[in-house]
Parts: structure tokens; sequence; C-alpha cells
């Protein structure tokens, strides 16, 4: 009997002691520091997060969508296809510049005789619309390297025996787009009546209706035109006076991303990609 309590007392014993240790245990487990190399890596975690955003914020303020200005009433170079959405030459060509140059852009279709005024008020990054490179608009613009040269020409109607030549035009109502060098070079005939035009969608139907006698228009334009009107013929050609076409911006603002620009349009031209974009589109 005396044994037995005795084991008993032992045995209670030798609980109270695992219990103690239990307790000494869990308590030591659940109030111990977290590991030096744990602590550390929460602060890094949460002072990494606002470093990692700020050059997502200066990468968007980076690729700003730059606005480029058109009139996509001039085919081949830019003119409204069956998606409703401006094609062309110059919108293929601003489209490899820019995978080349490293921006984004969006086209905003316009009439051409607004685009150097938006790209003077900085409604828009660029112009790009066939935009002749003259000592005039180089007063008011930056261009950049031109990147077609084209030839200027005289249309009438077939049936006209009256005009033969430039000369031809004295007393005659000579039409031209508003803005252009045409409108320059057709103020310049002598004696002749100038009625300009908005689009040369509209200068051809005078021309058909017998509203005006002649017109004149950017060759590779006119082309086009003469192949659906056999009732209309180019009777005179010359060259334009300028530099060639050119991509506007707004003056003494956008030096590097004219560089970006000219080195862009070289690579094109040595890679084959310009020559491609002449070909689809007749410009050879």
């Amino acid at each position: 009997m005396v044994k037995w309590c005795e084991n008993l007392y032992l045995e209670q014993k030798m609980k109270k002691i695992m219990s103690f240790f239990m307790v000494f245990f869990l308590a030591n487990f659940l109030n111990a520091e977290t590991p030096e190399h744990t602590k550390e890596a929460k602060p890094l975690a949460t002072q990494e997060q606002p470093q990692a955003a700020q050059p997502k914020e200066q990468d968007q303020e980076n690729k700003k969508v730059l606005i480029v200005g058109t009139n996509s009433n001039y085919k081949p170079f830019s003119y409204i296809g069956m998606s409703f959405e401006p094609i062309g030459f110059e919108i293929d060509l601003i489209n490899a510049i820019a995978q080349k140059a490293g921006f984004e852009y969006e086209i905003k279709d316009m009439n051409f005789d607004k685009i150097i005024s938006s790209i003077q008020d900085e409604s828009i990054d660029m112009g790009l619309s066939s935009i002749s490179i003259t000592e005039e608009r180089k007063a008011l613009v930056d261009f950049s390297h031109p990147y077609f040269q084209t030839k200027t020409v005289y249309l009438k109607k077939a049936n006209n025996g009256k005009i033969k030549d430039k000369e031809s035009l004295n007393g005659k109502i000579v039409s031209a787009q508003k803005e252009t060098v045409f409108e320059k070079i057709a103020s310049s005939i002598e004696g002749a009546q100038i009625e300009p035009f908005n689009t040369p969608d509209i200068g051809i139907m005078n021309l058909k209706q017998n509203k005006v006698d002649a017109i004149i228009l950017d060759l590779i334009v006119a082309n086009d035109y003469l192949s659906k009107n056999k009732d209309l013929v180019k009777f005179f050609e010359e060259g334009d006076g300028t530099e060639g076409f050119g991509i506007a911006f707004t003056k003494g603002k956008n030096e590097a991303l004219i560089a970006k620009i000219n080195e862009a349009l070289e690579e094109l031209k040595s890679d084959g990609t310009y020559d491609n974009l002449l070909t689809k589109y007749h410009l050879k």
C-alpha cells in the first residue's frame, strides 16, 4: 500500500514537471524574436514597392502618346480606308518610324490648312500630311529630313482646247488647295483668278463641273484622279520649288525627337522598308 502511494506521488510530480517544461517551451516559442533575415525582409519589401512604382510613372510620362495631325484626303499618302481609318504611305511610314524610334502615336484627321497652326499652339505634336518644306514654313515650324520629293502638275478638261500650257491660264480660273505650295504657285500665274479648295476631291469636282478652268495638284495625287477620270488630262508639269515633304514640329521644342525620327528614317531607307512602302503605294 505504501509503495503504491509512493508510485502515485512520483507519477504526479513528474506530470507537474512535464507540464512546467511544456508551458515554458510554448511561452518562449511564442515570444521568440523573428530571425534576423526574416525581420529585414518585410521592411525591404515595403520600401521596394514605392521605388518600383516611380519608374513606372516615369515610363508613362516618357511614353506620352504623340498626336500626329494629317489630312486623310490625299491618296495615296493619307486617305480613309475600308475600315474608316486613315491609311496610306504616310500612315505606314509613321508607324514604321515609331517602331524604330520607340514612341506611341495617335492619328488626328484635320483640315490641311489647320495643321501648321495646330503645331504652333501645340494641340498636336507633329504634322504628317505631304507638307512641303519651304523657307516660309521653316520660319514657323521645324522639319524632319525630307521623306518624299514630288512635282507639280496642271489638270484641265480633256475637251478644253483653249488651254495648252501655263501661259494660256492668263484670264482663266485656276484652283489649288488652301495653304499649300500649289496655292502659292497659282497666285504667281499672271492674270489668273485663284479659286482655292479644301480638299482635292472638291477641286476635281469643280473642274469636272466647269466651275474652274484648271487645277494644280501634286503629281502622285493627280495621277490617281486621272486614272479614274478619263475626261481630265494633264497639260503641264514642273518642279514645286521645295525641299520635299517633311514631318513638321513645334519650333525649337523637339530637337531630340526630330533627331530620333531622322535616324529612324535613314534606317528604314537602309533596310529596304522605305522602298517597300514606295512600291506598295506605286510611288516609284
